[in-house]
This record gives structure tokens, C-alpha cells and sequence, in this order.
């Protein structure tokens, strides 16, 4: 049998052959797409569920193009499919010490239960469907996660050979041209400067071809060749280039700090100076903020309570991801309350929808405990 999956997630196009009466085994690192294919195989009968499978890329398209929905052909009929994964073992498999073998299928998995988790799902559902509306919240996170990278990976929080550390450690050189150098400023601070640095610096070695410049054949004086050099001393691609992605993603997020951490930031990226101690460690405390977010963003994205059985556990949850902005002082600006405010009313929409609807459910959690109770007794009793 074949199975071709196309425009699921981050799969393109895929292709699946599976042996009739053997164990079929398909292994991959994650992020692969594992679950992915897993998922769209389980929605093959559902192509109205299938939908929510469409890659990122897509969503802007209205209506989508033919070409880009996401489907799962099978080579032959297939008329039924069971997923049993994690998820599953969870949900209904219970712990060793049951009262009968079977007792969530008696007690627990009636239609109302099944009613309740499909609503569940639902709900959940319109969480990430808060992501797919609002894109620049992915954006958001990708522009947070390089934020944080760009720290390095050293236990402290700070590494010197993070991004920030070889790029804006050392001073902005860029926004502070030596004054020996002050001829070379417009191409020191282009928007191509790493790329003419590397130019120029390719130049160095025929310097002692001839008195000559390289470039242009003038001639060129011992004083003058010595300036020539002295930008390669200065100014080296590489660093250049890592200086140009942080100042950039400082940029990008300046609307996400406070006013005055704002300037802060602002000075520090166009210091001439390398950072003092107290500067480093106001980094990490903005690093530290980042990362709360970050984390909660992703968590956020990424829900699925499918393994919960317990309503109240799922509303505990869901208030436990609530972002709280003001325990995080230094991004806690007009700009990003108007962004986490779009999650933190998903979150609250569903929070209410499922404590209106909690005491009747309660009313059949009552019930099975009350059932699970007689059989217990009567099964000392026998």
C-alpha cells in the first residue's frame, strides 16, 4: 500500500509504502514531521478536519489555492484507521490498581464523556486558530527566539561568543567611526558594509605589489597605505555581520520594551565601549523576561489536552499559560499588551465557556465515583 501526504504542517510532499501483514516501522528525528503524518493519515475519512493541517505558508491565501491543500491519498480503500500513541495510552488506559480491567469503557466513556472532549478539543482548537488568524504572533516568537540565541548557550545566561558578545560587546564600531577612519564612514555604515569589508580586505595583499593603490592605480604614499590597512585592523566581515543581526533584532523589538529600557538599549547598542558588568547583567534580566514570554508563547501555540480526563485540570492549565506582563517590567509595554492581550483573551474566552459548563459535568464525575464505590463494595462483599 501507498500513502502520499501533501501540504501537511511542514511537509510538502511525502510518500509512505507499507507491507499488508508485517510490522511497518518509520523513524525520523524530531521535528521531522512524525506526528504530522500520523495526524493526516488519522483525518484521512475527515477532509473537513484535514484543513487544519495546512502549512503556515498557505494561510494567507483566501481562498486557498488547489494546489495547496493539504491531502492523504491512499493507493487502496482503507475503512479504518486507530492511532495508538502516547495520547491514547493516557486517556484510556488506566493505573494498574483498577477495579475491573474495564472499567473507564463501563464507567467513564459515555457519549456525554466523549461529547464533553470533543468540546474540549473544540475549544482548544480556537486557541491555535488564534495563531493561524494573527501571524504576526509566529513572527513575534521568531523574533524572540533569535533574541535569546544570540546570548549563547554559557550557564550564566551570557556567553562572549554569542551573537551579542562578538558583535556589540566590544562597542559599536559602526556607529562610532575612528577618526582616523572618517573617509571610509559611508562605507563603513552601508547597508552592504560587511560584504565592502570583505571586498577590502581581498585588496590587502597586492598593497606590496607596487606603490599603487589596488583599487584604482593612483599612487599611494606610505601614510596612506597605512590608513588602507588599518580598516582591515578595525573592522573584520564577520563581525561586522554579527553586529548588524542584533542591532536588527533590537530593532525589531524595540516596540515590545519599556520607554526607558528602550533607551537603555539604545545606548548600549551604539556605546563605543565594551559592556561593564551592571550592563551585562541588565541584559540577562531583559534576556530572562524574553524567555518567560517566549516560553509561554510556545506552550500556548502548541496545546493539546487531549490526555486530560478532568475538566478542572484542563482550567487549571489553561490559567496556569495566562501571560502575566506585569511581573515582566521590562517588556511590558503598550505594544506587546496589545499582542499577548489577543492570547490571554483566547485563553479566557474558553476558560469561561468551560467553568459555565463545569457543574454539570461535575454532576457525572459525582456519579462515577459513586458507581466505582458499589462496586468496590460489592466486590467485597462477594
Amino acid at each position: 500500500m501507498n500513502i502520499r501526504v501533501t501540504n501537511c504542517n511542514n511537509i510538502d510532499n511525502c510518500s509512505i509504502d507499507l507491507v499488508e501483514g508485517r510490522l511497518n516501522i518509520k523513524y525520523g528525528i524530531n521535528g521531522t514531521g512524525k506526528s504530522t503524518l500520523a495526524r493526516a493519515i488519522e483525518l484521512y475519512k475527515s477532509p473537513e478536519q484535514l484543513i487544519g493541517l495546512r502549512p503556515y505558508k498557505y494561510l494567507a491565501e483566501n481562498p486557498i489555492l488547489d494546489e495547496h491543500q493539504p491531502s492523504v491519498v491512499c493507493s487502496q480503500e482503507v475503512s479504518k484507521i486507530a492511532i495508538f500513541n502516547e495520547q491514547y495510552v493516557n486517556q484510556y488506559i488506566f493505573l494498574p490498581d483498577e477495579l475491573l480491567d474495564n472499567s473507564f469503557e463501563v464507567f467513564v466513556k459515555t457519549p456525554d464523556y466523549e461529547n464533553r472532549m470533543r468540546n474540549i478539543q473544540q475549544l482548544i482548537q480556537d486557541i491555535q486558530n488564534t495563531f493561524r488568524e494573527n501571524p504576526e504572533l509566529d513572527q513575534l516568537i521568531a523574533e524572540l527566539t533569535t533574541f535569546i540565541s544570540g546570548f549563547g548557550n554559557a550557564q550564566n545566561g551570557y556567553s562572549k561568543t554569542g551573537s551579542i558578545g562578538k558583535g556589540l560587546a566590544k562597542g559599536n564600531k559602526i556607529a562610532n567611526v575612528p577618526k582616523e577612519l572618517e573617509e571610509y564612514a559611508s562605507f563603513i555604515q552601508c547597508d552592504v558594509n560587511a560584504s565592502w569589508l570583505s571586498w577590502q580586505s581581498k585588496g590587502n595583499p597586492f598593497l606590496d605589489v607596487a606603490e599603487k593603490c589596488p583599487f584604482c592605480a593612483e599612487k599611494l604614499h606610505a601614510e596612506k597605505k597605512a590608513v588602507v590597512q588599518q580598516v582591515a585592523v578595525e573592522y573584520d566581515s564577520k563581525y561586522v555581520a554579527e553586529l548588524q543581526k542584533m542591532i536588527g533584532v533590537f530593532r525589531a523589538l524595540e516596540n515590545y520594551f519599556t520607554d526607558s529600557v528602550k533607551e537603555t538599549i539604545t545606548r548600549l547598542s551604539n556605546s563605543i565601549t565594551a559592556f561593564t558588568k551592571e550592563e551585562i547583567n541588565f541584559l540577562k534580566e531583559i534576556k530572562e523576561q524574553v524567555v518567560v514570554l517566549n516560553k509561554k508563547l510556545i506552550e500556548i501555540k502548541s496545546l493539546n489536552f487531549g490526555t486530560l480526563k478532568d475538566v478542572d485540570a484542563v482550567i487549571n492549565a489553561l490559567q496556569g499559560k495566562r501571560i502575566d506582563l506585569a511581573l515582566l517590567g521590562h517588556i511590558n509595554s503598550p505594544y506587546t499588551n496589545e499582542r499577548v492581550s489577543i492570547v490571554n483573551t483566547a485563553l479566557d474566552t474558553v476558560i469561561s465557556i468551560m467553568m459555565k459548563s463545569m457543574d454539570s459535568w461535575k454532576v457525572q464525575d459525582i456519579t462515577i465515583r459513586f458507581q466505582l464505590l458499589k462496586t468496590k463494595i460489592k466486590t467485597h462483599i462477594e
